[in-house]
C-alpha cells in the first residue's frame, strides 16, 4: 500500500543558510585572575563572569592581574594578550623609565649596590639599540664594569621603585621585561635577572631597610643576546603576594646579578629592564 506525499516540498534556504553561519566572535576585556599551563582564567570586565581561555602560545605570557583582550566564538574563549597602556592602577611611577635624562639615575627609583660585588656598575636610564623596548623609548641600564685582563668579576645590584601604600592581607603581583648583552659571548659572562616586592613600615626606607622578609622572588636566568623576557612576581600558589604583619608600604625591587669569569679579555655585560608593572589582586 502507498500514501500520497502531499506537494512537493520546498527547501527552506533562508534558514539553511542561517544555520551553515558560525556564531559571531564577540570581544571583551577582563582581568587574569590565575592561570596554568593551558588555560587562564579572566574576570569579565563589569561583571562577575570568571571564564576559562586559551591564550596564543608563544606570543602571550600570562601575568597575575593582567588587563586583557579576550575573543568567543560558539563557547570557545581565546585571550589576544595584554592591553599595551600603563594600567591606570600600577602605582609604580617611571614604570617605563621614560622621565629623565639618558645616561642619568632614572627618577622615582633608588640603587643599593652590594658591597660584596667585586667591581662597579653604572645604572642609569638608558636608550637601547640592542632590541627595541617592551615599551616606550627608554630602559633602565645596568652595566658591569669591565673587569681588567686577567680578573673575574662581579656585581649585585638592586633598584627599588619609589614605596607605594599597602595593608596586610592584600594580594599583589608584579611584572617587569629584562635583557642582557655581552660583546663576550660564552659561559664565563652570564646574569640573573629578578624582581620581588620589599616591605617597610614607612615611606622613608629604602632596601635593604626592609620591616619585613622580601615576598614573591621571581628569577631569569639572562642570555647575552635577545629576547626579552618576562619576570613575575608572584606566589608559588598563583594567589599574589601577600602583605605581611606590621607593613605599611612597599617598593617593587629589581636585582641584577652580573658576572665576568673571562680572563683573557676585558668584555663587560649589560642587563636592560623596562616596563615593571605592580597590580593589587584583592
Amino acid at each position: 500500500m502507498t500514501y500520497p506525499l502531499g506537494p512537493r516540498g520546498q527547501p527552506d534556504r533562508a534558514r539553511a543558510t542561517v544555520n551553515a553561519i558560525p556564531d559571531p566572535a564577540v570581544m571583551r576585556i577582563g582581568r587574569v585572575t590565575r592561570y596554568n599551563a593551558g588555560y587562564i582564567t579572566v574576570a569579565i570586565s563589569d561583571s562577575d563572569v570568571l571564564v576559562d581561555a586559551a591564550y596564543i602560545f608563544g606570543a602571550y605570557q600570562p601575568v597575575l592581574g593582567d588587563i586583557v583582550a579576550v575573543v568567543k566564538q560558539g563557547n570557545q574563549w581565546l585571550a589576544l594578550g595584554a592591553m599595551s597602556p600603563n594600567p591606570d592602577d600600577n602605582p609604580i611611577a617611571n614604570y617605563s623609565f621614560e622621565d629623565g635624562e639618558a645616561s642619568q639615575p632614572a627618577p622615582n627609583w633608588t640603587i643599593y649596590h652590594d658591597p660584596s660585588s667585586t667591581n662597579t656598575t653604572s645604572i642609569e636610564t638608558s636608550f637601547t639599540f640592542l632590541s627595541p623596548p617592551i615599551d616606550g623609548q627608554k630602559t633602565l641600564r645596568v652595566t658591569l664594569s669591565p673587569p681588567p685582563v686577567g680578573a673575574i668579576s662581579s656585581s649585585f645590584d638592586y633598584v627599588s621603585s619609589d614605596p607605594f601604600p599597602v595593608t596586610p592581607g592584600e594580594l599583589w603581583s608584579a611584572q617587569a621585561w629584562v635583557l642582557a648583552n655581552s660583546l663576550s659571548g660564552g659561559p664565563w659572562v652570564r646574569g640573573t635577572g629578578a624582581i620581588f616586592f620589599s616591605f617597610y613600615n614607612n615611606a622613608a626606607n629604602t632596601y635593604p631597610n626592609t620591616a619585613a622578609p622580601d615576598g614573591g622572588y621571581g628569577v631569569v636566568q639572562l642570555p647575552t643576546t635577545p629576547p626579552w623576557l618576562l619576570v613575575r612576581s608572584e606566589s608559588g600558589a598563583g594567589t599574589g603576594v601577600e602583605v605581611p604583619a606590621g607593613v605599611t608600604h612597599a617598593r617593587v625591587t629589581l636585582e641584577t646579578d652580573l658576572t665576568q669569569e673571562d680572563t683573557t679579555s676585558n668584555y663587560g655585560i649589560t642587563a636592560y629592564w623596562d616596563r615593571v608593572i605592580a597590580t593589587k589582586l584583592s
